[in-house]
């Protein structure tokens, strides 16, 4: 479970993200801590990540829809990407940042925070 999530205020008031995106975001900019399975493609690294899975880590998101409403939401306004993963018995989603997805928590120099 994320103990401490870091939110961007700046990125939030410009992006128009509600709170669940926000919290969504303290997930899909560390994805590297939460998902070890990586896929390469068009030059870009996707994480696996299932709902349930961020569940885990941010209860405070309440339920599955909550979290499906917020990952909807972060693709239109252009700061995450998915693709989806066929499998034998499920389909699995993995998830990148967009260039944009990439600015979360960098100060104006481009350091992160």
């Amino acid at each position: 479970m994320i103990e401490m999530a870091y939110l961007d205020y700046h990125n939030i008031r410009d992006w128009k993200l509600n709170m669940n995106e926000s919290m969504l975001m303290a997930v899909f900019s560390e994805m590297e801590k939460y998902s070890p399975n990586q896929i390469f493609q068009d030059a870009n690294t996707y994480h696996v990540l299932s709902r349930r899975n961020i569940l885990n880590e941010l209860p405070i998101l309440e339920s599955t829809s909550c979290i499906k409403r917020g990952i909807l939401g972060l693709e239109k306004k252009g700061v995450i990407k998915s693709i989806s993963l066929p499998d034998i018995d499920y389909t699995h989603t993995a998830y990148a940042l967009t260039e944009k997805g990439q600015r979360w928590n960098k100060l104006l120099n481009g350091e992160s925070k």
